[in-house]
């Protein structure tokens, strides 16, 4: 699944590339991709185990880098990140803007599940294995600056997500906290947890589509995961035309945050919803 191109494939026609450089080596008949955040994309491409096809787009100074299979391919590569190994993965796709250098800072991996059509609970599972495998990798979970940082144990006193409009961090995605299927049913079709660890932010995404036959009880989940640098991270929340100065704008940008969350967590307070006081926000090194 070429993301970018399905954005753009008009202005991309002609511009297809396959680096001839990646070596094919097998383990067991699955390739292991290693892939480490900040890492040269050239070095990526010239010690990987399967090939990489390159789109660019010149007019936005865009670049992605793609290894794609089937689903039902029974060779799926996995990919080493380091603290955290994935199996089974059908799709890496590695964005790239080129004003900012040569280095890996935007990654997305799309994962195969279970079986199209299984029961809810067999992906609710597979979710939370995900979530727990994650965290023993040492991620921690992430709130947005401007949003109150109320954890899972509150969730019987917040809306479901989709219904609670202005919060990124929903209490009902705490990583911390396991929606049973009922609850996990009542989401919107679209889910999202957010974790942080060591300067790098990692978005874990699953959605859902409803079996025809039998919608409370079977469907189809994508689940895919992204990771970010800071940099990549930061910049993309602000201003086209303060990205590239990104660090000078960032401070008052966070400021606001600050306020936002203030003020949203004086609401839920006032509403019993307890705030978790304990969470400190990760620092961004950049501005140390």
């Amino acid at each position: 699944m070429r993301l970018l191109c399905i954005a753009i494939a008009c202005l991309l026609a002609g511009c297809n590339e396959t680096d001839a450089a990646a070596e094919v080596t097998m383990n067991d008949k699955h390739p292991v991709i290693r892939i480490e955040m900040q890492q040269p994309i050239q070095q990526l491409l010239a010690k990987s185990p399967v090939p990489f096809e390159k789109d660019c787009l010149e007019q936005a100074n865009t670049c992605v880098y793609e290894h794609d299979r089937r689903t039902g391919d029974p060779n799926l590569p996995s990919v080493d990140l380091g603290d955290l190994q994935l199996e089974q993965v059908t799709s890496v796709t590695i964005f790239n803007d080129e004003t900012q250098g040569q280095d890996i800072q935007h990654l997305k991996l799309i994962l195969r599940s279970v079986p199209s059509n299984s029961p809810h609970e067999d992906y609710r599972r597979f979710a939370y294995t995900l979530i727990d495998q994650i965290k023993q990798a040492g991620w921690q979970h992430y709130y947005f600056p401007s949003d109150p940082r109320i954890p899972g144990d509150q969730a019987d006193k917040v809306m479901p997500p989709g219904r609670e409009a202005g919060t990124l961090s929903h209490a009902w995605f705490d990583p911390n906290y396991q929606m049973d299927l009922e609850r996990w049913l009542e989401v919107d079709s679209f889910y999202r947890w957010y974790f942080h660890k060591d300067g790098v932010y990692l978005q874990m995404d699953a959605w859902r589509n409803d079996s025809r036959e039998a919608p409370q009880e079977r469907g189809t989940y994508l689940f895919s995961l992204t990771l970010q640098t800071a940099s990549n991270f930061w910049r993309a929340g602000l201003p086209e035309e303060q990205r590239d100065r990104w660090i000078e704008f960032l401070p008052a940008e966070l400021e606001r945050a600050q306020q936002q969350r203030e003020l949203a967590e004086a609401k839920a307070s006032n509403t019993g919803i307890a705030i978790d006081h304990d969470y400190r926000d990760p620092p961004v090194a950049e501005l140390q």
